[in-house]
């Protein structure tokens, strides 16, 4: 039988479990749900981390869930810096970072919790994670990304063939996710680790509100001595981009911005330094003609694979949003090192 653990009590638990919340809602009931119905034996609480929802999230969690302890901010502060409010509060010897449009199956928190319980090399461990489709999000579990890797990923050609293990792509599709075993990096929809993890490295970093905290999480455990593991034997289901397809217009209208930057400073801070960035940014500027008369292709590539569009505008803003940011990018690193020269 689970114990669910309210802000009343100041016990130490065996698990919190971490949910930022942005308009999900209708999602997020059903993942507080399948804790509730998949947690037997665990004394663990839920902290909830709403970014000022507009759709009665907040009025619906404390009428629907009242033993769920809830932060409620006044304004939409990003993914890590709400992760990184519920840490400091959070009670439990381990720590799982959740999201919002998750459903947890059968014994994945056990299961989580047994291996980093009985394995103190581990410093976080993920889990298969499964499309509302039933697909495997080969995300879950991941290498580390490269500069060959990345100059594929900007033709979209790893997520047409995700499967050719010749473009080394970091998701690793040509890989069935069927077994157990370290990886590089995990996904941030479900990652559980040690709360002494969190007191040594600290929280999530906040230089960017999305898609690049996990990555960067797993680099410094990793970095620390600890291994990354991904667990095969259980499940879970993520219904993909539910906030993201809703997050605010600064954002996301700038989605490609965002990965671009993501991508710089993983290589600038773990993936071959500031020539591993400058090579990245070139790269970005001058593929972009070729991606502007390659976009057909790529329209044409999502049609035959998907049996549908993804929209051409789309693909042409992604890719000049990409090449603006990297002239940008070009400009404030010419102007350090001038500075830094003078």
């Amino acid at each position: 039988m689970s114990v669910f653990y309210s802000k009343s009590n100041n016990e130490l638990i065996d698990l919190s479990i971490i949910i930022v919340n942005w308009n999900s809602w209708g999602y997020l009931q059903k993942c507080i749900m399948s804790i509730k119905e998949n947690a037997d034996g665990l004394r663990y609480e839920i902290i909830v981390v709403d970014n000022c929802s507009s759709d009665n999230s907040v009025i619906n969690i404390a009428a629907s869930f009242p033993e769920v302890i809830l932060i409620k901010n006044k304004k939409n502060v990003g993914f890590p810096a709400a992760n990184n409010q519920a840490f400091t509060i959070a009670r439990g010897k381990y720590f799982l970072m959740l999201n919002p449009d998750t459903l947890i199956k059968n014994n994945a928190l056990q299961q989580s919790l047994h291996v980093l319980k009985n394995e103190d090399s581990i410093g976080c461990i993920g889990v298969k994670t499964l499309k509302g489709n039933g697909e495997i999000l080969f995300s879950c579990a991941r290498s580390f990304p490269s500069i060959w890797s990345k100059f594929w990923q900007i033709f979209f050609i790893d997520t047409i063939f995700p499967k050719w293990k010749f473009l080394k792509p970091s998701e690793m599709g040509y890989w069935d996710h069927n077994n157990s075993c370290d990886v590089d990096l995990l996904h941030g929809g479900y990652m559980m680790f040690p709360g002494s993890i969190y007191r040594k490295l600290g929280g999530l970093d906040e230089k960017l509100p999305m898609f690049y905290e996990d990555v960067e999480y797993c680099c410094r455990i990793r970095k620390a001595g600890f291994r990354i593991y991904y667990l095969a034997d259980v499940e879970i289901v993520h219904f993909v981009g539910i906030s993201r397809s809703k997050a605010e217009p600064k954002w996301i209208v700038d989605t490609a911005k965002l990965y671009c930057e993501g991508d710089y400073l993983y290589f600038l801070e773990y993936g071959g330094g500031s020539q591993a960035a400058l090579s990245y940014v070139l790269m970005i500027l001058l593929c972009f003609p070729l991606r502007i008369l390659y976009s057909p292709f790529i329209w044409l590539g999502y049609l035959i694979k998907n049996r549908k569009t993804k929209k051409m505008a789309l693909i042409n803003l992604q890719i000049i949003t990409s090449a603006i940011w990297a002239i940008r990018k070009l400009q404030a690193i010419t102007r350090k090192r001038l500075v830094t020269e003078v």
